[in-house]
């Protein structure tokens, strides 16, 4: 068959591996090429093969991420502005030995022929995705034709092939997310809300006065309690729109500075949970260094994730007093007063009925059990008495020395007994209130 009567792709490639009985060569590739002479392959059609089937919610998340890079308004950006969409490369293995019919290597160049495939060896997630961006678009490769980094590997068999899958794949080490977040938080440039939640960090964590201070694992190691990215995702998360701190995040993002009020927020609402749970604070252990091991959970994940969706939760109260410091300290008090021991010991003692694991799922329980404990005090403390009758009001001191009340209420509804603190204000409306009902 001679090249020159079919239709052929012509490849500029540099081989790193001439002195080999195996070529591995590298290049670039445009879209609209790669779909002419890619194959997939899947291990559960074949088991002489070793892809693993597609992932179509991993595909999608590629689709919308190009989307993303490149579209403004449903039009194309200005290409000058677009980093490269995909640095790695996709791995190709054209054909072995005795099939060398389809491809021709010529020095400095290759040429396949189209219609005849090479199988993806590595990045099939990244060839569905792209496939379904032109789809979903509508976008032809005449608008925009994307170009990929390609290594191509001449004459591999298929264990060959699955060595590097595997190698790839399995063998080399993710970087650490809070490496990431240190590296991309403290680069200089426009401002973002990666950023601001990194400074926000590094200064929850180096400030003496801060209830973080030295918790937290810089780059995911060494000493403390709670990851530097764990940490900085949850703060990312009060900047996000309709969040409590949405609105500073903006003001940060157009270069204003009501965003320092945010640290003060936060150091004043985990200072009072500190003060209201002093006894599931974390300790240090025999070597004066904090560490993870044995901790009660009130700053840990499970604990500072259900905390920070509580905090959230209090949005439309916080932006009215945000910038009055002593006031922001009241209403944390207050708030937090609202847990008794019995509770605090269920809800954050590392043998309580939140201690075990620490993901999403477990934040969300806890922080669910927080608002519910809450929110029945609240409606005690706000005059509503369909549910619940005072049994019991015994004068003490706060922290401070303050005169407060701890107020025993029954719950009709479920036959419950809890006790909550107040103040000496509450107390009067309370009063009031109870005479009236």
């Amino acid at each position: 068959m001679s090249l020159n009567l079919i239709n052929m792709i012509t490849l500029n490639v540099f081989n790193i591996n001439k002195d080999r009985v195996k070529p591995t060569l590298i290049s670039k590739i445009r879209f609209s090429e790669l779909e002419k002479i890619a194959r997939l392959t899947y291990r559960e059609d074949d088991e002489s093969f070793f892809q693993r089937n597609t992932d179509m919610a991993r595909v999608k998340k590629i689709s919308e991420f190009i989307q993303e890079k490149i579209l403004y308004k449903n039009t194309l950006r200005d290409q000058s502005d677009v980093l490269a969409l995909f640095p790695t490369s996709i791995i190709l293995a054209l054909g072995e030995k005795d099939d060398e019919e389809y491809y021709h290597l010529n020095g400095d160049t290759v040429e396949i022929e189209e219609g005849r495939f090479a199988y993806i060896v590595d990045g099939q997630h990244r060839y569905a995705g792209i496939k379904k961006f032109y789809e979903e678009t509508g976008l032809s490769y005449s608008d925009f034709d994307i170009e990929l980094p390609l290594i191509i590997l001449l004459d591999h068999d298929l264990y060959e092939q699955a060595t590097i899958f595997m190698d790839v794949n399995f063998k080399q080490r993710p970087v650490n997310k809070s490496f990431y977040y240190d590296i991309f938080g403290s680069l200089p440039g426009k401002r973002s809300k990666l950023q601001l939640s990194h400074y926000l960090v590094k200064y929850l964590n180096t400030t003496e006065k801060s209830p973080f201070y030295m918790l937290v694992k810089m780059l995911g190691t060494g000493d403390g309690i709670v990851s530097q990215a764990f940490l900085g995702e949850s703060i990312l998360k009060l900047l996000t729109p309709g969040s409590v701190f949405s609105s500073l995040y903006y003001d940060y993002e157009k270069g204003g500075d009501q965003h320092k009020e945010i640290a003060k927020v936060i150091l004043s609402y985990f200072d009072s949970a500190k003060k209201a749970f002093k006894d599931y604070v974390p300790r240090k252990n025999i070597d004066n260094r904090y560490s993870s091991s044995g901790q009660d959970i009130l700053f840990k994940t499970t604990g500072i994730g259900a905390l920070t969706k509580l905090l959230n939760s209090h949005t439309s109260d916080i932006l009215k007093i945000y910038t009055n410091q002593e006031e922001l300290i009241r209403y944390f008090d207050y708030i937090f007063s609202l847990i008794n021991k019995e509770e605090a010991h269920s809800l954050f003692s590392k043998d309580g009925d939140f201690a075990k694991g620490g993901g999403g799922g477990l934040q969300s329980k806890l922080y669910n059990k927080l608002q519910e404990i809450m929110e029945y005090k609240k409606d005690i403390v706000g005059n509503t008495y369909e549910n619940a009758e005072i049994l019991d009001v015994k004068k003490t001191k706060d922290p401070q020395n303050n005169d407060v009340y701890d107020l025993t209420l029954h719950n009709k509804t479920t036959n419950d007994q809890t006790t909550t603190r107040i103040n000496y204000e509450i107390l009067s409306k309370i009063k009031i209130g109870n005479q009236n009902h």
